[in-house]
Formats: C-alpha cells, structure tokens, sequence
C-alpha cells in the first residue's frame, strides 16, 4: 500500500472514465478489487511463487479489457 494512497486515488478520480484500469504486482496471491466509483485495480502474481509458466497479455478494446493469463496468471474480463 503507498503511503499517499488516498492522493493517489483522488488523482485517479479527477477525470471520470479516462482511467479503466490500475495494474500493479507484485503480490504474491494476486488480486483484484473495484472501488466505490467503478475504477478497478488488478495486483498481478508475484512469478517467483510458483513453478508454473506465469505471464498474461492484456487485450484493450472499447467495452473492456481481456487478460489471458497463462499457468499461474488467472485469465479475467474486466468491463468497464
């Protein structure tokens, strides 16, 4: 978590529906949240936690963003 969390958040929010999405990593579960005004946030694997393959590529279109995960990269649709 930062530190300035919230500041970075209000900054986030300024411009209603010009941010879709924040990725971060690493976390080493992953995880995925949308907060109170639809904005959603994805932490990616930590690769090092798993024998597995671990990588994805994200899709962009207008309606949502697609990522494929591969081996320990859970695949996702996240609308906006």
């Amino acid at each position: 978590m930062l530190w300035n969390a919230e500041e970075v958040r209000k900054a986030l929010h300024e411009v209603p529906g010009v941010v879709k999405l924040v990725l971060s990593g690493h976390d080493h579960a992953g995880g995925f949240g949308v907060d109170e005004r639809g904005l959603s946030y994805l932490t990616l694997n930590a690769p090092l936690e798993t024998s597995l393959d671990c990588w994805g590529t994200l899709e962009i279109y207008a309606d949502r963003i697609e990522l494929r995960g591969e081996g320990a990269v859970p695949s996702r649709v996240i609308p906006f």
